[in-house]
């Protein structure tokens, strides 16, 4: 395993659903390779700022867990979604604020996709502070953003030329407003991107699956894709009788010349 390559790593439950996804830093450490010890072993920690719906979701110690490594894309204009690589391992720690996990060897499972299914959306976002792992500043001015993408991973914003500009790497807190609900997430900078008028920033979200605002994101992401597919067949119903319409008028133009 290339630990440098690592980007964030997926705790998942027996049945192989996301329980807890985290990013490479202070959120999970994989051991050094010039360790002493034989086994390779990963902590996760939760959140300085964490709630209690945030914390650690608890594990049986002895017990085998699964996880999935993710890695930076060789493009890094790529914006198709990381595929993991599976690993297992034994819990050793498993308290509310630190998981230990050591043991690990790659394995094959299967993976709930439905994590990472995206849709494109134009909503507006407000990126109020920049934490670190031993605090948060926030913003005097906050920074108007445009959401113009999310899953239940992350989500893709939008920040006007002139504006301030953050790095990869840097966790910004997002307030995010959808179905009438306001909701504040710490979300980390994986990608940069130029465009017009604006700098684009792919995001992880650094919330446990599970949480109250993951189970807001589906919600939304549910409803959109109803939407969308809503106004899919209804173009598609238009476009279909539209067509009739002028196969009609085009036999009838027959019919008047003979």
């Amino acid at each position: 395993m290339n630990y440098a390559d690592i980007t964030r790593a997926d705790l998942l439950d027996p049945n192989n659903l996301s329980l807890y996804l985290a990013e490479k830093g202070y959120y999970f450490v994989l051991a050094d390779e010039s360790k002493e010890s034989d086994t390779d072993r990963v902590v996760f920690n939760a959140p300085l700022f964490a709630s209690k719906a945030n914390l650690l979701p608890p594990q049986v110690v002895g017990a085998e867990a699964n996880l999935l490594f993710y890695f930076d894309p060789e493009d890094e204009e790529d914006d198709e979604d990381e595929v993991g690589i599976p690993y297992k391992g034994i819990v050793e720690v498993s308290t509310p604020r630190k998981i230990i996990i050591n043991a690990l060897e790659e394995k094959e499972i299967v993976v709930d996709k439905r994590r990472f299914y995206k849709i494109k959306v134009h909503e507006k976002g407000v990126i109020t502070g920049l934490t670190t792992d031993t605090e948060l500043d926030n913003f005097e001015n906050p920074i108007k953003c445009v959401v113009s993408d999310i899953n239940l991973g992350g989500v893709f914003l939008e920040v006007d030329e002139g504006d301030r500009v953050f790095n990869k790497d840097d966790v910004l807190v997002v307030e995010l407003e959808f179905l009438g609900t306001k909701e504040n997430v710490s979300s980390k900078i994986m990608r940069i991107k130029n465009l017009d008028n604006a700098t684009g920033y792919g995001c992880s979200f650094l919330i446990p699956a599970g949480s109250d605002f993951e189970a807001f994101v589906q919600k939304y992401v549910n409803d959109n894709q109803v939407s969308q597919r809503l106004i899919s067949k209804e173009q598609e119903d238009r476009e279909k009788a539209e067509a009739e319409e002028h196969a009609k008028a085009q036999a009838a133009a027959k019919v008047v010349k003979m």
